[in-house]
């Protein structure tokens, strides 16, 4: 009967283990990409494991996105732009862009990154209109966007309120394993 109870325990052992190392890579997952937010720079894009990743920096979006929220999005090329879907003037369903401004003529957004919905998009002269949801009227900045000057398509964001409380998780858990991590003893082996 105790070789068997033995067995399990050592099972058991090897399953907790390999949790708890899972567990921690997860975690240093979780943090490296929490510090990348923190000195990210609202005006430029981030890759880390082959995800793009931006934090908004204006209310132009509001409500769809708000400041501080990660947006992560996906690589587009000129033939992925022609699909871009525009938005209807009822709905705000429209494709989500990230994109640069014609820095000849807008020398105030160079090396900026604007994210904004399509409202228009012209397949035979290859631009894109677009228009933030929060702005009454489209911007000279955002009419005939040339489809070279496209570069991401929106997937998914994370809501800023998440992120910090990631980081404030994550100090914890840091204090915790710190504290408590691995102390016990191995009293109950039969």
């Amino acid at each position: 009967m105790g070789f068997i109870k033995y067995k399990r325990y050592i099972c058991l052992t090897i399953i907790r283990n390999i949790i708890y190392y899972f567990f921690h890579l997860f975690l240093f997952f979780v943090v490296i990409f929490l510090l990348c937010n923190l000195i990210l720079d609202k005006e430029k894009t981030s890759q880390i494991f082959r995800f793009n990743f931006s934090r908004v920096s204006s209310e132009s979006m509001l409500p769809s996105m708000r400041v501080d929220d990660i947006v992560f999005f996906t690589i587009l090329d000129e033939n992925k732009c022609k699909s871009l879907k525009p938005s209807t003037p009822e709905k705000l369903d429209g494709d989500i862009i990230i994109f640069k401004a014609d820095e000849s003529k807008f020398i105030d957004l160079k090396d900026s990154f604007i994210i904004h919905r399509v409202v228009e998009n012209n397949h035979q002269k290859k631009y894109v209109t677009t228009k933030g949801d929060n702005n009454s009227a489209i911007q000279n900045f955002e009419k005939e966007i040339p489809y070279k000057n496209i570069f991401y398509k929106y997937s998914f964001k994370i809501p800023y309120e998440i992120t910090y409380i990631f980081i404030w998780g994550m100090i914890l858990l840091l204090f915790y394993f710190i504290i408590f991590g691995e102390s016990k003893s191995d009293d109950n082996l039969v």
